[in-house]
């Protein structure tokens, strides 16, 4: 069962990197407003998707709102840093440090604070994937760039930021328990939500208005983006309970990657290299190593 749940996770966060690179591409406003607007409408939608999911019968603890503050500062500065690091660097580098960090990080401290077993074959096969992904990632146009200081600090914080935010979702189940996962999300989103409205107040109020106008397309996939995502963050969070945590986001992330590489192939007609093809193939290993029961 739990397999099939991580599965069907893995087909949504694919559904919703695909529908947020249309958005973006649909976006008809200026190109730096496309992630703060999408942040706002997502965080209310995802909200009140989570709503449902309890019921709307919501009751919290001090400290999992702590959790879900800090978490949605991770939020705000992942989506404030992967546009950074995209602008300013290697895509397949960027990908390395965004993926690695949400593998990494919460498997660390699942070992370290919670004293989950992480034995030599998930070692090694989480570092066949991270290899795999730069392999997939890499594009011929990335040749000949620069590694700038801005985009390192860019790849730093996409790292810790994403590794953080699956960290905290874990750590709030284990500590606050499973039944306020639902306002861990809530909170989690209304707060980034609120983050993104504060940093377009002060950046330009009066490009407020402009921002959130969209065309028919953009918001089509506006919406069913911010669905497909409130699907998906809810799907986490059930599905964080029933397997190990190490296992879960190396196949979570390195599926989506490889299922992404697919939609670009088919949808966008983006051409894959020998070494994407490569990469492909190693990172399946990698998938099948981190899937064994030893």
């Amino acid at each position: 069962m739990s397999y099939l749940l991580i599965l069907l996770l893995i087909l949504l966060h694919t559904m919703q990197s695909f529908l947020c690179k249309k958005y973006t591409s649909e976006y008809p406003g200026e190109a730096s407003m496309a992630s703060p607007v999408f942040t706002v409408v997502s965080g209310l939608i995802i909200a009140v998707i989570s709503m449902a999911f309890s019921s709307f019968k919501l009751s919290v603890q001090p400290l999992t709102v702590v959790f879900a503050m800090v978490n949605a500062l991770a939020l705000y500065i992942y989506n404030y840093s992967i546009v950074k690091a995209a602008q300013n660097g290697v895509y397949s580098i960027q990908m390395v440090f965004s993926l690695g960090g949400s593998i990494i990080i919460p498997a660390v401290i699942a070992c370290g604070v919670f004293g989950d077993e992480l034995n030599w074959l998930k070692v090694v096969s989480i570092i066949i994937i991270l290899i795999a992904i730069y392999m997939t990632s890499i594009k011929k146009e990335d040749s000949g760039q620069k590694v700038t200081k801005i985009f390192l600090i860019a790849c730093l914080l996409l790292f810790l930021s994403n590794g953080t935010y699956g960290a905290l979702f874990d750590a709030q189940q284990r500590i606050t328990g499973a039944s306020e996962k639902e306002e861990m999300i809530i909170i989690t989103y209304l707060c980034s939500t609120a983050f993104s409205l504060i940093t377009m107040l002060i950046k330009n109020p009066k490009k407020i208005k402009s921002a959130v106008k969209q065309t028919k397309k953009s918001l089509v996939y506006l919406l069913s983006c911010s669905i497909i995502t409130g699907l998906a963050v809810n799907t986490l969070t059930i599905i964080l309970p029933l397997v190990d945590l190490t296992m879960f986001y190396t196949m979570d992330n390195a599926g989506v990657l490889l299922l992404s590489v697919l939609c670009s192939y088919i949808f966008f007609k983006e051409k894959l290299s020998p070494v994407n093809i490569t990469g492909c193939i190693v990172m399946a290993v990698g998938l099948i190593g981190i899937s064994l029961p030893i």
